[in-house]
């Protein structure tokens, strides 16, 4: 093993670069964006003094009192790979079994969205973009049938529920905003809702017939699933006050690979671009217009000046 080459693929001026020998453009830049969003957010969690693992079987390596740290270290060792090294593969392989690692060491750490995380990076390292679009594509209309054979969502009846508890509780976390702040527009579906059947039926359909669409979109790699998603997360942050804590970013960063961003006009097929973004979107400053202008920017963005590439092409010919 060549220690000197190893460390010669590592550089920070790599950061903001996208080109990679066996990934698309939009791979690696997903791959990135939720390295750094998993640092920022504080998802580099490790286990606590007394795991608890599933199946209720302890593991001598668990209960060392290094193992903590060995996995902060991991993580650390993962990200920077990803965002910093020509290893990009290599880092989402680590990034994404350390993830699994933790969730099944200790099951308070066990969470839906970060497992949501591992499954992305896991399939860019082993297939590439198209993989991962797979594995989208499946998680979407999983989540859309789910809710379709349930008779709580198709007539209206959950969504009633969750606005009123939602409106009770106050906003569940964000990074900008205080546990418990109101929520308007949740409190203006709490009280609308219960009036109007039809409406919750709508909305029920709405978002069931958006997550099928987005799957739909996923599995034929069409552009149009950006302006879906963002309009997807983007509500569901505003309306609950809580990104869930990596999904929204990484459904967000997920949207990119159905993009050919070298095709894409400037600054749309840079990567410094999407990181102001990722910045502006993940500190304590985030409140629901920022997100709503911003998210709504990006979304007509990326469909106006997306097209323009196709359009060359066609005087060109």
């Amino acid at each position: 093993m060549d220690l000197r080459a190893i460390a010669g693929g590592y550089a920070l001026g790599r950061a903001l670069q996208l080109d990679h020998p066996e990934l698309d453009r939009s791979a690696v830049l997903c791959s990135k964006l939720i390295a750094v969003l998993w640092l920022a957010t504080g998802q580099v969690v490790y286990l606590r003094g007394e795991p608890v693992p599933f199946f209720g079987l302890g593991v001598p390596l668990i209960e060392a009192s290094l193992f903590p740290q060995l996995m902060i270290v991991l993580q650390l060792l993962a990200i920077l790979t990803i965002v910093c090294s020509r290893f990009t593969r290599s880092g989402c392989v680590l990034l994404a079994s350390t993830v699994v690692l933790l969730s099944l060491s200790d099951q308070p750490l066990f969470s839906n969205n970060r497992l949501f995380c591992a499954a992305i990076l896991g399939m860019l390292a082993l297939g590439g973009e198209a993989l991962a679009r797979l594995q989208l594509a499946v998680v979407y209309a999983a989540a859309g049938i789910d809710k379709w054979i349930d008779a709580d969502w198709r007539d209206g009846t959950f969504l009633r529920s969750f606005s009123q508890g939602l409106c009770r509780v106050g906003e569940l976390w964000s990074p900008g905003w205080d546990a418990g702040a109101q929520l308007p527009l949740a409190c203006a579906l709490s009280a609308q809702l219960p009036v109007h059947p039809w409406l919750a039926v709508a909305c029920s359909a709405l978002v069931i017939c958006v997550e099928l669409s987005i799957a739909l979109g996923y599995a034929l790699g069409s552009t149009a699933t950006v302006p879906l998603v963002v309009c997807f997360h983007g509500l569901l942050f505003v309306v609950t006050g809580s990104s869930f804590g990596m999904f929204f970013y990484a459904g967000l960063a997920a949207a990119l690979l159905t993009l050919r961003l070298e095709r894409m006009p400037a600054p749309l097929d840079r990567g410094g671009f999407y990181a102001a973004l990722a910045v502006l979107l993940a500190g304590p400053w985030v409140r629901p217009w920022l997100v709503l202008a911003v998210l709504t920017a990006l979304a007509v963005g990326v469909y106006l000046r997306g097209a323009q590439p196709a359009q060359v092409e066609e005087k060109r010919g």
